[in-house]
């Protein structure tokens, strides 16, 4: 298979991944590079259908990746910071 990998890599600069495709993936069908390629349940799956995440075009505004969306804050988490009282602003350290 002499066909370029079709995912989409980079956050910042989307571009299509360069390498050499060496498979296809078994759900979605794209070919799929080495270093994207993962081994599923379902057989050989590109990286985007293994995260269960829609895959991306060139068009897409860039999304985080699956392991930055699994440390989003949650509402209790800022409630610690928003209780500080004013008179704790500028309480010496020492």
């Amino acid at each position: 298979m002499a066909k370029q990998c079709e995912l989409i890599i980079g956050y910042l600069l989307p571009r299509r991944c360069e390498e050499k495709a060496i498979t296809t993936c078994s759900k979605c069908g794209r070919a799929v590079c080495d270093l994207h390629a993962r081994m599923g349940d379902e057989g050989i799956l590109c990286r985007d259908c293994y995260e269960h995440v829609p895959p991306r075009t060139l068009k897409d505004k860039p999304r985080l990746p699956e392991s930055v969306r699994k440390v989003i804050y949650r509402r209790e988490d800022f409630d610690v910071f928003e209780a500080e009282r004013e008179e704790e602003a500028f309480v010496s350290l020492s």
